[in-house]
């Protein structure tokens, strides 16, 4: 590459690299010129000036001719289409610890009430729930064991778990933490062996719905599921039935089918859901493993050197 390499860092939503890490990069890349800019402030013709850039803007601005790779804030597609060709890569490593942290997080408070106390609390109620369970002895099932599904397979089995993973593929190893790796054709026997059940899944087409009525109904009465995915894998219709009726212990939910969701939706009232706002990727250090991949990515881009995270448009990540 010359001296002439063009980057455009394209915010939008909740992505916005730091200025430290901004100045970092500029450093660590002295030939390469850094531009800043929003999504909604370009067209067609300023990416036609650069080579790479890191965003999730709309189909109709990677057309052109110039751009050759483009470094994802985010780790699943969530429907975006990119044209053919064009060199795409994720950011599947940024936010596995906070995600996991916060899977186990929401499966703590679900298990030992904590959202009932702190409601009794403001209330000035001083009253023991007898609806606090065990962690530990329990039977988890994570479904979806890429980053963030292991690192949540990890830390409930140093809290005392036995593991249960569904991957897509089963010839890859399994590590100590796991008991058992399933496929998904057998999500609804597994489910019903399940005290807890963890969703660490993207949003593909392969996984959308995939957690679907029988799944939900073969949850036991007193199993928790936390979905730290994408709402689209969940029949979310399905879940408030049985939360409603009482028939599931709870639900800790990140992410919802519509975020927010709309005010007439029972996942607001009902006193066995925790709902966080799609928080799982929240941690002071978000920024700087943005800027810590993308550079790693920079560098091999300007060497002629295998990227990281190159997603696989047929599996959507």
């Amino acid at each position: 590459m010359t001296a002439a390499t063009e980057v455009l860092l394209a915010y939008a939503g909740h992505f916005r690299l730091d200025a430290a890490d901004v100045a970092e990069l500029r450093h660590q890349f002295p030939r390469v010129r850094f531009a800043e800019t929003d999504v909604s402030a370009i067209g067609p013709a300023d990416v036609d000036t650069v080579d790479v850039m890191m965003g999730t803007p709309p189909a109709e601005l990677l057309g052109g001719r110039r751009l050759r790779w483009l470094q994802l804030p985010s780790v699943g597609l969530d429907g975006h289409r990119f044209p053919q060709g064009l060199l795409v890569t994720n950011a599947r490593g940024v936010f596995t610890i906070p995600a996991a942290e916060h899977a186990v997080a929401l499966t703590l408070a679900l298990c030992r009430r904590i959202d009932v106390h702190v409601r009794q609390a403001r209330e000035g109620v001083w009253r023991r729930n007898d609806a606090c369970l065990e962690l530990t002895g329990s039977t988890a099932l994570v479904v979806g064991l890429g980053d963030i599904g292991m690192a949540v397979a990890q830390r409930l089995h140093g809290l005392g778990c036995t593991v249960v993973g569904i991957r897509r593929r089963l010839d890859g190893p399994i590590p100590p933490y796991v008991s058992a790796v399933v496929p998904a054709d057998q999500l609804v026997a597994a489910v019903a062996g399940a005290d807890v059940v963890v969703l660490a899944l993207p949003h593909t087409p392969g996984t959308a719905g995939l957690f679907d009525r029988a799944a939900v109904a073969a949850l036991r009465p007193r199993a928790l599921l936390v979905n730290v995915g994408r709402g689209a894998v969940l029949d979310e219709p399905a879940l408030i039935e049985r939360l409603a009726a009482g028939t599931l212990a709870g639900a800790g939910l990140d992410v919802s089918a519509e975020e927010p969701p709309p005010p007439s939706s029972p996942l607001w009232t009902l006193d066995n859901v925790i709902l966080t706002s799609h928080s799982v990727g929240v941690s002071p250090h978000r920024s700087r493993r943005r800027r810590e991949l993308f550079a790693d990515n920079l560098d091999r881009f300007l060497t002629g050197r295998p990227l990281r995270n190159v997603v696989d448009p047929a599996r959507g990540y």
